[in-house]
């Protein structure tokens, strides 16, 4: 069955035994995903995470039983990705800004060069398309995102967010310049549920989307204020590398250029605006500890997801379904979890 339809499917019954059936296999895939690091069953959750986020305003969702299986699925998720971050030392703004700034070279070290390398041929090579796409999904949502964060902090931390939302939504409204952007590359208007079963969509930049999701959707704001701030400090960089890359093929699409060269001063901007932010949530030293776990998952989420751009574009063989498009062998009903393995 695919995503599309299990999807539906869960809004169809809220019968007691519906429920029960959808929360248990929730657990499952959730325990395949995250506890045994089954590739299949993390495609499969990954890809119904994201299409519940598009559907619900990347917002946690409240209709049942969906909201059931959204919360099994990203607790799960959540706990995986910041666990090994928790107890990171920093107890300081300056701490976090310290290994923030180490981290971003690192990043930028060995993930963003992958950018050089994919615009040495020309803006429309097949990894560049290929990137876009990836890309496209790790920033859709964005807006919606600040505006789920912004539910769950005081008025001067508020204030830093709505303001971030205002420069989404200034003039021609960021999310249409992403469009914009996809479009011109991929020569198609982007739709989400295409992108389910796209090949060249990768499981890590559903992942990397999902977690930011995940993260403004908690009561307390400290990881998501950690993953904002690294996503705007490491989006700089990045976009040097786009910009130069764009100019040396005299790419003419001159709002994709603008686009670009407006986010990377905007982002470096916004980093500082996050400095603020954080600066005014009245944070603890746990707090300030919980900030640097969730940038310093969002940087290797962000990083795993370069890693699989590198390994898609080495290998046809990676483009198997257990990291591209959608694993074909899952089953909602009578679904035998132990035969995973044997299809990977």
């Amino acid at each position: 069955m695919k995503i599309n339809a299990f999807s539906h499917d869960l809004f169809e019954s809220i019968s007691e035994q519906k429920i029960h059936h959808w929360v248990g296999l929730a657990v499952e895939l959730a325990r395949e995903a995250y506890e045994n690091n089954n590739a299949e069953a993390r495609a499969y959750v990954e890809r119904l995470i994201f299409r519940i986020n598009a559907d619900h305003s990347f917002a946690a969702p409240l209709s049942s039983p969906v909201g059931l299986v959204w919360n099994i699925l990203m607790k799960a998720k959540l706990t995986a990705s910041i666990t090994p971050y928790l107890n990171n030392g920093c107890r300081r703004l300056e701490d976090l800004q310290a290994l923030l700034r180490e981290a971003v070279i690192k990043t930028d070290r060995e993930d963003h060069t992958w950018i050089d390398e994919i615009l040495e041929e020309s803006p429309y090579d097949h990894n560049f398309v290929v990137y876009t796409k990836n890309w496209f999904i790790t920033a859709y949502g964005f807006c919606h995102q600040l505006i789920s964060l912004a539910q769950h902090t005081n008025v001067k931390v508020e204030r830093v967010v709505l303001s971030n939302v205002s420069d989404e939504l200034q003039g021609t409204d960021h999310a249409t310049q992403r469009s914009r952007f996809f479009k011109s590359i991929c020569g198609r208007p982007f739709d989400s549920l295409q992108a389910l079963e796209d090949p060249d969509t990768l499981t890590e930049a559903f992942a990397l989307s999902n977690y930011r999701t995940g993260v403004c959707a908690l009561p307390v704001p400290s990881y998501a204020l950690g993953s904002f701030y690294s996503v705007e400090v490491a989006y700089v960089p990045s976009c040097e590398r786009l910009l130069r890359g764009l100019n040396k093929h005299a790419f003419g699409d001159q709002d994709i250029l603008d686009y670009v060269s407006g986010h990377g001063v905007l982002d470096s901007q916004h980093s500082e605006e996050w400095v603020d932010a954080i600066r005014a949530a009245d944070l603890t030293e746990q707090d300030y500890e919980c900030v640097t776990a969730g940038a310093l998952a969002q940087l290797e989420l962000r990083h795993r997801w370069f890693e699989a751009m590198r390994a898609a574009a080495k290998s046809a063989a990676s483009l198997k379904p257990a990291s591209l498009g959608f694993p074909s062998s899952f089953q909602v009903d009578n679904f035998d979890f132990n035969r995973l393995g044997d299809s990977i």
